[in-house]
């Protein structure tokens, strides 16, 4: 039976301690040092975010005591074994949590959204649009102003 040796990522608090989860069958030979994985935490089992940062064979606490790695989060950054190993260095040098060193080292990885294009196509007839300027014009709709004629002179805008 393999172990992960897990630091649990609790940002609020100042948890600073290495936890020990069995890796289920259908993870085994999946799992890497570094990689952020899912595993249930505390008396009530909640899903909480960790970061492996090691393996062992052996158990370090009682069997019947010891809960599984629920899954691995898709779409995180793995860690590289020398980040740990950095992070670990700056934990003894530098007096911070195990957590927060591991999150300077990490890079963090964006979210991107899709562009979206956009067009603008002129509904009205012209004379309607023309009256329609004057009106924004006369009452000083600056950039509805703007926007419409130059509707009334393309016909559509990208």
């Amino acid at each position: 039976m393999k172990f992960v040796n897990v630091i649990v990522d609790i940002s609020g608090g100042k948890l600073d301690k290495v936890f020990q989860y069995k890796v289920p069958e259908s993870l085994e030979g999946r799992l890497l040092t570094g990689m952020q994985v899912t595993i249930p935490f505390g008396m009530g089992n909640r899903p909480v975010k960790g970061y492996i940062v090691g393996f062992s064979d052996t158990a370090d606490y009682p069997l019947e005591k010891i809960k599984e790695v629920t899954g691995i989060v898709t779409g995180s950054v793995q860690a590289e074994s020398q980040l740990i190993a950095l992070a670990a260095w700056m934990r003894k040098t530098c007096g911070s949590t195990m957590n927060q060193a591991l999150k300077t080292v990490l890079p963090v990885k964006q979210k991107t959204r899709q562009v979206v294009d956009r067009q603008a196509v002129l509904m009205l007839d012209a004379e309607e649009g023309k009256k329609l300027l004057d009106e924004y014009v006369r009452k000083n709709y600056r950039a509805k102003a703007r926007f419409l004629s130059a509707l009334l002179e393309h016909k559509m805008l990208d």
